[in-house]
């Protein structure tokens, strides 16, 4: 077996960080930071929260910072709920105080041509000069019981850890399933909503939860792939240590168009798919409820 390259550590101190900024917090109800923010506050983040807005002094009864330099320490973990156009400059803030990792939710980036395909290039460039991690752009973030970091809007999700992870490009599906399964009674190691992916992607997750002791089951949404030969690579490496489930869409060539204007991704065939899984003893499932 081919070993793929990843750090975990790396992974591990997004999924698993100490120390949260949201940068767009508001206490606005009309505005995307607003939702993110009252989703982290009423779930309960296990450590220091900092919300950002130069706008604002107080957002929803807590101090607000005009940006990242004027917080009291370098938070581990950025969120940034703002437009894709204003992403950049928060960008360069979080490679100067030395954070290490950040989640881009806005969308605006890859998915919409080639403008914002360079714009997430150059979000990319600065994020592997200065030494930390995105996940996203296009993205809903993070769902994690054990330091109570949550989705968007995954204010209501349970605060059980449990032994399935969960991985998904689209948002929307990610809040579908924590619900769901919170119902039924499944508790997850962590819910991980990539998007775009266009740093951490789908291969990275694999891998990162193929190595992580918490993580007994992989259940993946995937729309399409970044690199096929690394996501090969990946899979088959997951699917030794750990049952990896995969739901891929984009079967019919309408849903493909439609899942390259979603995400940016490339669908691929579906054949070509069905025939990796079987090679590498994955779990195919068709639907949610499987």
């Amino acid at each position: 077996m081919v070993a793929v390259s990843f750090d975990f550590d790396e992974i591990d101190a997004v999924i698993n960080a100490r120390s949260l900024a949201i940068v767009g917090a508001s206490g606005k109800p009309q505005k995307f930071g607003s939702l993110f923010t009252a989703s982290q506050l009423i779930y309960g983040f296990d450590g220091p929260v900092y919300l950002v807005n130069p706008g604002e002094t107080e957002i929803m009864g807590r101090k607000a910072y005009p940006d990242l330099k004027s917080l009291p320490q370098p938070p581990e973990l950025v969120c940034i709920t703002i437009p894709a156009h204003r992403c950049m400059a928060v960008l360069r803030e979080c490679a100067e105080v030395g954070v290490k990792g950040v989640i881009i939710m806005a969308s605006g980036f890859r998915e919409t041509g080639e403008g914002g395909e360079a714009l997430e290039k150059e979000a990319v460039r600065l994020a592997r000069a200065s030494g930390f991690r995105i996940i996203g752009p296009n993205c809903f973030g993070v769902y994690n019981p054990r330091n109570r970091l949550t989705l968007l809007p995954g204010y209501d999700f349970s605060t059980s850890p449990g032994k399935v992870a969960f991985i998904s490009q689209s948002g929307g599906f990610s809040v579908h399933v924590g619900r769901l399964c919170r119902g039924l009674g499944i508790d997850f190691s962590a819910i991980v909503s990539y998007g775009n992916g266009a740093d951490l992607d789908e291969s990275d997750f694999l891998l990162y939860f193929a190595h992580d002791p918490r993580t007994e089951t992989i259940a993946a949404y995937l729309e399409g792939v970044k690199d096929g030969r690394r996501f090969l690579d990946a899979l088959r490496e997951a699917a030794s240590r750990k049952t990896v489930i995969l739901w891929k869409v984009g079967k019919s060539e309408p849903s493909r168009r439609a899942v390259i204007s979603h995400t940016g991704s490339l669908a691929g065939s579906y054949a070509v798919w069905k025939g990796v899984m079987r090679q590498c003893g994955v779990i195919e499932a068709s639907g949610v409820d499987e």
